[in-house]
């Protein structure tokens, strides 16, 4: 009765299930729920406008909620989530959230498999990060029935302070929510999810290359490895992650240590800088393999050539080798020096 009048918060029914026929229960949730739900989620959710308050608290009724005059309630023609109040404006995740432990196994999945993943595959699907700033397919007219003959931009308004302007959405705002909240049922996303955070956030996404080794270009590559970061495990499996650290970043950082020259009368050290730089995305261990395998093997070449060139006996500064040495090690961040094939790689330097 709560739910049919609308007039009761959503925790008392799910307090019912226990002392309820289950029978009965499905055959509630079936017509009083269900419709209103998966009207909502098939014609008025939006993935990629969906990133306004996407927490917000929202209440069956009365409660703290954005009233209508501030965009809270319903407006003319919009489907009504479960409970009275317009689904929308960033409440999508909140009420599915709301209802899980309400709806019986069979509806949860029919709400997690026909509605929710569906639709975040397409969202997934019509995300361009190399053309963040070009127009994208109408994400209204490609998921919304009744709105195809008036398509939305896929930028959306944003107030920057200085007037009503217009940015792509970031997928930290709608779609990494989804994928914490699903957990291991958001599985079906990872792969495809993989693929385009690896474009949008790994090494090639810069506009600095790796090898540029002023302050603006680490800063650049510091950012990108910190939203990189978010998406790891538990947000994307073990192994999808693995898989995007190495094609989007530990492939692209092994092949510009391999064009970097050693040379200890001019040396440039950009892509070493730039490999301390995604340690929190890729971490220590796979950060000092890459390292080991495509800088350290010439590092010590060059070294032994310094010092066994003809006349080197007598013409070699020692002291201008420690500090090339020491200043090698200097770049590296205190976990990396803490790696065995980083300690190894620079043991077999002083037995040089």
């Amino acid at each position: 009765q709560e739910v049919e009048e609308g007039g009761g918060p959503f925790p008392p029914l799910a307090k019912a299930r226990p002392l309820a026929s289950e029978v009965h229960l499905h055959r509630l949730l079936s017509h009083a729920v269900m419709p209103r739900l998966r009207a909502a989620l098939t014609n008025a959710w939006i993935p990629e406008e969906d990133w306004k308050g996407l927490l917000a608290p929202t209440h069956a009724s009365g409660g703290t909620g954005p009233s209508a005059e501030e965009g809270g309630g319903a407006r003319d023609g919009e489907p009504h989530a479960p409970g009275g109040r317009a689904h929308g404006g960033g409440r999508a995740l909140e009420v599915v959230c709301q209802w899980k432990d309400a709806l019986t196994p069979q509806l949860w999945g029919e709400v997690l498999h026909a509605l929710v993943l569906p639709k975040l595959a397409r969202a997934i699907d019509r995300w361009q990060p190399r053309r963040a700033s070009a127009p994208e397919p109408s994400a209204r007219a490609a998921d919304t029935p009744s709105a195809a003959s008036a398509p939305v931009a896929a930028s959306v308004p944003v107030d920057s302070g200085g007037g009503e302007g217009t940015r792509p959405v970031a997928a930290e705002d709608w779609l990494l929510p989804w994928l914490r909240a699903l957990g291991e049922n958001g599985s079906p996303l990872h792969a495809p999810t993989r693929h385009k955070v690896g474009s949008a956030y790994g090494v090639g996404a810069a506009a600095a290359p790796p090898s540029d080794d002023s302050p603006a270009a680490q800063d650049e590559h510091a950012r990108l490895a910190g939203r990189l970061a978010q998406w790891g495990p538990p947000v994307l499996s073990a192994p999808e992650w693995q898989a995007l650290l190495a094609r989007h970043v530990l492939a692209p950082l092994g092949d510009h240590l391999d064009l970097m020259p050693i040379d200890p009368a001019d040396q440039h050290v950009g892509p070493v800088l730039c490999a301390a730089q995604w340690l929190p995305a890729a971490g220590p261990g796979a950060l000092a393999a890459v390292l080991a395998d495509h800088l350290f093997p010439r590092w010590a070449t060059a070294l032994r050539q310094w010092l066994s060139r003809p006349g080197a006996a007598e013409a070699v500064d020692l002291e201008e080798v420690a500090m090339w040495y020491e200043g090698w090690r200097s770049l590296l961040p205190a976990p990396l020096l803490r790696e065995a094939a980083v300690r190894a790689a620079l043991d077999e330097g002083l037995d040089v």
